[in-house]
């Protein structure tokens, strides 16, 4: 099998590191890291997965380092593969999200594969990352992170995105501030109902609901509210 490691059909290779990494691993470890360099991207890939099986740091940063390669991959099975490898791959997953010189995808996998792992210290490099980064992609994970992990000492770093032209932004950014904030963080969601997109709108009412801001939501619905018929939707799903 490691002789096939350099045929030329890809899908050869790719069998050859998958059966290598389940019946060799620790005796073809260094074969199968080097298979993330090969020109086949479906190689990499099956590469990527072994060495995640192995649950070894190492190993975390040397996927990471080639994390750009599988940016036509969902970046929410990259996550969750990345995650998979445990708390040890949490200090090379901060690494890459506080890095500016990697791409906006590599470093919203690596934010949404730490708040898979809910690792707490992660909260303070997203917060970290939300002064200094203006992707789209990159802040938005950040904030899903903090509306995971967050602590009230990261509210001054949510609430600017909270008036974002981006509503994606904003959306997130609501939900981070109802995740993290308590209830004098209430008047802000009340408000973000307003919102002319009904995503953020959405968001603020779930907020709204889970930070003890329900009896907002029951006025509302009984209103002639433009947002009344969402207040009802958001507390019969509840109810429900």
């Amino acid at each position: 099998m490691a002789g096939q490691l350099g045929s030329r059909s890809a899908e050869v290779r790719a069998r050859a590191v998958q059966t290598l990494s389940l019946l060799g691993a620790d005796a073809h470890r260094a074969e199968v890291r080097r298979a993330l360099d090969d020109p086949s991207p479906l190689v990499a890939m099956v590469a990527a997965r072994a060495l995640a099986r192995g649950r070894d740091p190492d190993h975390a940063a040397a996927i990471l380092l080639h994390l750009e390669r599988f940016d036509e991959w969902s970046p929410r099975f990259l996550a969750a593969m990345l995650a998979s490898m445990g708390p040890d791959a949490a200090a090379p997953l901060c690494d890459t999200l506080a890095d500016p010189s990697r791409s906006a995808s590599a470093r919203a996998v690596a934010a949404d594969a730490l708040r898979a792992l809910h690792d707490l210290p992660a909260a303070d490099v997203a917060a970290a990352v939300l002064g200094t980064s203006t992707d789209r992609e990159i802040v938005a994970a950040c904030l899903r992170l903090l509306a995971a992990l967050g602590r009230p000492a990261h509210l001054p770093r949510i609430r600017p995105l909270l008036t974002s032209p981006d509503a994606v932004v904003r959306a997130a950014a609501i939900r981070a501030l109802a995740g993290v904030g308590s209830a004098d963080e209430r008047e802000w969601l009340r408000s973000a109902l307003e919102d002319p997109s009904p995503w953020v709108a959405l968001e603020a009412a779930e907020g709204l609901l889970e930070s003890g801001g329900g009896d907002i939501l029951h006025a509302l619905a009984a209103s002639d509210h433009p947002r009344a018929v969402l207040a009802r939707q958001v507390l019969h799903r509840v109810a429900a």
